[in-house]
């Protein structure tokens, strides 16, 4: 998705944190830790990741900095409440950082590790990591026998119901 003013970006920004943050918001105690195997990140692991890498990786290179990126294991935030601290401050980093851009500051080069890419798809990318994450978010807590939200407002068997419907 292309966004044509930084204003429509940082929108939809809000909207995709909303979700996230929705889904983040159900962590406890008792799953925070919950992982498949030794190798893969925890269900805390996954929710402080999204807004770390966010702050020390994709923003300082908005900004023509280096990336400072050191993982997102629970010394950085051990806790839902903390967490959820981390998606507050990583918002509030990049709506700082856009604020007062000219249209036009969306289609600059920035530098990254591997080349060059224009903003608004920097942008893009910031978020297709974090609704990648969220999924797998979505699908630890489920096997932990939460009861994650539909993220439209409608589960699958209301789609299939609405279908049916349709089809008479």
């Amino acid at each position: 998705m292309q966004h044509a003013t930084i204003t429509e970006f940082l929108q939809y920004y809000a909207k995709v944190k909303g979700r996230t943050k929705k889904v983040v918001s159900l962590i406890t105690e008792n799953n925070i830790d919950y992982s498949l195997n030794d190798k893969q990140f925890s269900i805390g692991d996954l929710a402080r990741h999204i807004p770390l890498v966010e702050l020390y990786f994709y923003l300082p290179i908005i900004k023509g900095l280096e990336p400072n990126y050191s993982g997102c294991d629970s010394s950085f935030a051990p806790d839902t409440a903390s967490i959820l601290a981390l998606y507050e401050q990583a918002e509030l980093a990049l709506r700082h950082i856009l604020k007062d851009k000219p249209p036009e500051f969306l289609r600059e080069k920035i530098r990254m590790p591997k080349g060059e890419i224009s903003l608004h798809k920097w942008l893009r990318i910031i978020l297709e990591h974090e609704i990648h994450h969220r999924g797998q978010i979505y699908q630890l807590l489920s096997a932990r026998g939460v009861s994650v939200p539909d993220i439209f407002g409608m589960s699958n068997e209301d789609l299939i119901r609405l279908s049916a419907k349709n089809k008479n």
